[in-house]
C-alpha cells in the first residue's frame, strides 16, 4: 500500500482527469481541483503532454494552441526540448493540486492504446517514444525530475498498450530516477 511521509497509510481516492492540462485553462484547472478537493477527492491521473483526447488541432497541443515540445508532429517530437509555454500550464496544473493536498499520477508519455505508426489516429506517444534516441527520452526524464520537485507526483509509466520495445519508454523513468533520491 501506499504510505505517507509518516509512514502512515494513504487511501487514495481519485479522478481521471487525464487531459486537464490540454483541454483547460490555468482558471479552469483551479475550479475543478477546488471543487475535487471540496469534494474530498485526494488524487487526480493525468496526461502530461497531451497525445490525442484534447479538443483541439493538432491533438498534441493544448487549448491554446500550444504544442509541448519545441518540435512535435504526429511522427516526432524533441522530447529533450520542452517548450516551456506549454509546460507552465502543467505547472500550474501540479502546484495547484499540491496547494490542496492532491497527489498527482502522472504520466509523461502515455503510450496509447494499441501503440501507433505516427498518424493522426494515434492515441499517444508509443510511435515517438521509438524514434527517439534512448539519450533524449532520459534527458527528457531528468528535465521533469528537475522540474517538478513538489514532492505530489506519482510518476506513472505506459498506458493501455503493452509495447513490444517497453525497454525504449523506459527510459524516461531512468531519467528521472537519475535526479530523484530513494525514499
Amino acid at each position: 500500500y501506499l504510505q505517507q511521509a509518516n509512514g502512515t497509510p494513504f487511501f487514495m481516492n481519485g479522478d481521471t482527469p487525464w487531459q486537464l492540462v490540454g483541454n483547460c485553462t490555468n482558471a479552469q484547472i483551479t475550479t475543478y481541483l477546488e471543487d475535487r478537493a471540496a469534494k474530498k477527492f485526494n488524487a487526480i491521473m493525468i496526461e502530461a503532454p497531451t497525445a490525442y483526447f484534447a479538443t483541439q488541432s493538432p491533438l498534441y497541443n493544448n487549448v491554446d494552441g500550444i504544442a509541448p515540445f519545441a518540435s512535435t508532429s504526429y511522427t516526432a517530437a524533441s522530447f529533450e526540448s520542452l517548450n516551456n509555454t506549454y509546460w507552465n500550464r502543467v505547472d500550474h496544473a501540479i502546484n495547484e493540486a499540491k496547494r490542496l493536498g492532491i497527489v498527482v499520477v502522472f504520466l509523461p508519455a502515455y503510450l496509447g492504446f494499441g501503440g501507433g505508426g505516427g498518424g493522426s489516429g494515434d492515441q499517444g506517444w508509443d510511435y515517438q517514444i521509438d524514434a527517439a534516441s534512448d539519450a533524449n527520452l532520459q534527458t527528457y526524464g531528468a528535465t521533469l525530475a528537475t522540474r517538478y520537485t513538489q514532492g505530489n507526483i506519482i510518476w506513472c509509466m505506459g498506458g493501455d498498450y503493452n509495447a513490444p520495445n517497453i525497454a525504449k519508454g523506459w527510459n524516461i523513468a531512468t531519467g528521472i530516477r537519475s535526479v530523484m533520491s530513494s525514499p
